[in-house]
């Protein structure tokens, strides 16, 4: 019974401090600190996110087949001249 009784008179303490603070300090500039905390925040756990993943690396391509085709297409390119 006195547990209950301590944790509402803490939590309207709680309420009552908070909206006394609100009192002395403007909403705009901490609501514009609170965002800024927040998207860094999130930057941060998108970076550990993506960090944790694995990197693709795209297949080197085979240089035997590739290279007589890409002179193929500059011959025909400039053939056409």
């Amino acid at each position: 019974m006195i547990e209950r009784y301590l944790l509402s008179c803490l939590g309207a303490l709680f309420a009552a401090s908070i909206g006394a603070f609100l009192l002395y300090v403007p909403i705009l500039p901490l609501a514009a600190i609170v965002v800024v905390l927040l998207g860094m925040v999130l930057m941060f756990f998108l970076g550990l996110h993506l960090g944790g993943q694995e990197m693709l690396r795209a297949e080197e391509p085979d240089r035997k087949r590739a290279l007589p085709a890409l002179l193929g297409r500059a011959a025909r390119i400039l053939g056409a001249r």
